[in-house]
């Protein structure tokens, strides 16, 4: 669950202390005004976590909200069946998992091309995005507004920066979300604020929700925000017990759970894989295994004004609610703590499509084309057999349509009063020279026995197969740019966080000891040395502070002022980015870059021999390609600049000719 200390809402001094010890005692006294009610309509200006109990709805509100949570989760359960079946054939797909097999003995290998593209485009995503700061601040507007954002962008994604590293959420932003959406479609991430061992509280991403977990009442909308959503975890009856103790969930609630998990739970595919099994029973009631869902619904309460975002926690068997209140995270965004990854998406939909899934028709051919060659190289390596020539067996062996199972010797005679008669050799089964054959044989083959050997322009081989494949890391950009426009929503969201937990209860806080501050207004010089002067002069009058002390205090103030200014933490003229654009294409997109580019590069450097216009736009086209060792490559300035445009015009017409019928002008 969601927590934050009572200590880090205490709202700032009104007043200042009579004696000061340092600066700090004077920065924490500008109380900042509330300046952001129309950013967060329902968060005070001094927020507080409310002390109530653990299911705040009562009498008909209380059955009206836990029959509409029992409803959307069913509903839910149902809407997402499908989903769930694909990201867990998804997940099998990319561990290699044997398929399943038609009848005993039958080849079921899944080879590794969808696999091998997923892992290409997640090294692509790390490479791009592997940057830091990770996110940025950019300035929006013009004129003098966007020059004082342009001032206060740096030290915001600083302060972000810190945030991110130091509350761990780096790795799980940039690989574990990043591999989830390219593996299944979606990375769902868990925002909360968490407890550092140093005792500051940090809004980061602490857990990636399986899609296999997670549920949704509607999936053509475009956030989370106006729909059910729940997420299952799994969770022994002593931790529940704790959560109890802690005053998060009703304890009479949890006694009608306690001793009722005697069902054996499914098991998740890392268990399935670990042989685990986890049953309950009555002489294992502490460490039992509980199902629960925590869910996220907008209600409107009888007499309520507006309908509010709630969370509750929902165990299904039981149909029983152990906790029911307000959005923890409320006073930041009025949106559940859960952030997609996505890419492959579409437009007012929650959920994308990821490698697997655009893979697996070009997958199933290739498994198919490879699966069927190693079940004739069986047939080829099956023990040799007598038969009867005359026999009905013997017609179909000596006719063209048929299937040579194995080396079959004709006999005029009934072999052992039989039409066949197996020979007893013992079989060792295929080796690696074998497996080999198989794979050249798909490599020239189609899907059907009868194709082997033969060549149509209809068929593809198992390595076009794998030419096919490039495609799923040839949309690297359309790729990155969807889960950077993700990543950055997720960063506002981590953002409004800090805001409404962190940097409003305080006022004022330091990027880093010493460094830049942060504040939730601009402050200016002239507010402060009148604060000043109403502290410190009377102090001189008395004596207590000298004329040395009283230069100390001005240097430490223009250090603290960060050039006149301190910037603001909320500003609406500012928006956040990921950083990184970095993209290094994979050798296909690089090959058919080259033979796109060739005919333009070779045209574009006979132009740079003869005018100069056309060196220096070449030049820069060719550099901006990122092409190493450019001066090595191009000819030099030849110095010749072409003053008649009728001239230039014609010199460059058979560039321009092969552009207008280039592939991708057309």
């Amino acid at each position: 669950m969601f927590e934050v200390p009572e200590e880090q809402f205490a709202p700032a001094p009104m007043g200042f202390p009579p004696m000061m010890d340092d600066m700090d005692s004077l920065f924490d006294g500008l109380e900042p005004p509330d300046m952001f009610s129309e950013s967060f309509g329902m968060m005070p200006g001094s927020p507080e976590i409310p002390e109530e109990a653990p299911i705040v709805l009562q009498g008909r509100d209380l059955e009206r909200f836990t029959w509409r949570v029992q409803q959307s989760l069913a509903r839910a359960k149902v809407k997402m069946k499908k989903i769930h079946a694909d990201a867990k054939l998804d997940r099998m797909v990319y561990k290699n998992a044997e398929r399943e097999q038609e009848y005993p003995g039958q080849p079921n290998i899944t080879t590794p091309l969808s696999s091998n593209k997923a892992d290409g485009l997640l090294s692509h995503v790390v490479d791009a995005m592997e940057h830091r700061p990770y996110a940025s601040f950019v300035p929006e507007g013009i004129g003098s507004p966007a020059e004082k954002a342009a001032q206060v962008a740096p030290v915001c994604s600083a302060y972000l920066e810190r945030e991110i590293n130091r509350g761990g959420s780096r790795e799980r932003l940039i690989r574990e979300m990043s591999k989830e959406a390219i593996q299944v479609g979606t990375g769902i991430g868990k925002l909360a604020m968490v407890q550092h061992p140093s005792g500051e509280w940090f809004s980061t991403v602490v857990d990636i929700v399986k899609l296999e977990h997670f549920y949704v009442d509607r999936v053509a909308v475009p956030n989370l925000k106006h729909c059910f959503t729940a997420y299952e975890e799994r969770v022994p009856f002593y931790q529940l017990q704790e959560m109890a103790d802690m005053g998060l969930i009703d304890p009479d609630a949890l006694e009608k759970v306690r001793g009722l998990s005697t069902t054996v739970l499914t098991p998740t595919a890392e268990e399935e894989e670990s042989e685990f099994r986890e049953d309950s029973h009555a002489y294992q009631e502490e460490t039992a295994i509980h199902k629960v869902y925590y869910c996220y619904m907008r209600y409107r309460a009888e007499g309520a004004a507006t309908a509010e975002l709630y969370e509750a926690i929902f165990v299904d068997h039981t149909q029983t609610l152990l906790s029911c209140g307000l959005n923890s995270v409320r006073h930041a965004f009025d949106h559940p703590p859960l952030a997609l990854h996505r890419i492959g998406k579409q437009a007012k939909h929650l959920f994308g499509r990821g490698i697997m899934r655009r893979m697996d028709s070009i997958q199933q051919m290739a498994d198919n084309a490879i699966n069927s060659h190693l079940a004739l190289n069986n047939l080829a390596a099956s023990p040799p057999f007598l038969y009867r020539q005359n026999s009905p067996f013997g017609r179909l062996m000596s006719s063209d349509r048929r299937i040579v199972p194995g080396i079959g010797i004709p006999t005029l005679n009934d072999p052992n009063r039989g039409d066949v008669q197996m020979l007893d050799f013992n079989n060792p089964g295929l080796s690696l020279q074998d497996i080999s054959v198989a794979t050249g044989f798909a490599d020239k083959a189609t899907f059907t026995e009868e194709a082997i050997g033969t060549q149509q322009g209809g068929r593809k081989t198992l390595g076009q197969f794998r030419v096919e494949m490039q495609r799923g890391t040839m949309r690297v950009r359309l790729d990155l740019g969807d889960l950077a426009y993700d990543a950055s929503m997720t960063c506002t969201m981590m953002w409004a966080m800090m805001m409404a937990y962190k940097i409003k209860p305080k006022g004022i806080v330091e990027v880093e000891d010493g460094g830049k501050l942060l504040a939730t207004r601009d402050i200016y010089e002239e507010e402060i040395t009148q604060k000043m002067d109403a502290i410190i002069m009377p102090m001189v009058e008395r004596g207590q502070v000298g004329l040395q002390d009283l230069m100390e205090f001005e240097e430490e103030f223009n250090k603290r002022l960060t050039e006149d200014m301190i910037p603001s933490a909320r500003r609406s003229d500012l928006t956040i980015y990921v950083t990184g654009t970095k993209i290094i294409a994979d050798k296909a997109a690089e090959l058919e870059m080259l033979n796109e580019l060739t005919p333009l590069i070779l045209q574009g450097i006979e132009l740079m021999k003869q005018d100069s216009y056309f060196n220096y736009h070449v030049r820069s086209i060719i550099e901006a390609m990122g092409f190493k060792d450019v001066e090595k490559r191009i000819p030099n300035d030849p110095g010749v600049v072409l003053e008649d445009p009728a001239q230039r015009q014609a010199l460059g017409a058979p560039l321009a000719d092969t552009i207008t019928h280039s592939s991708n002008m057309v």
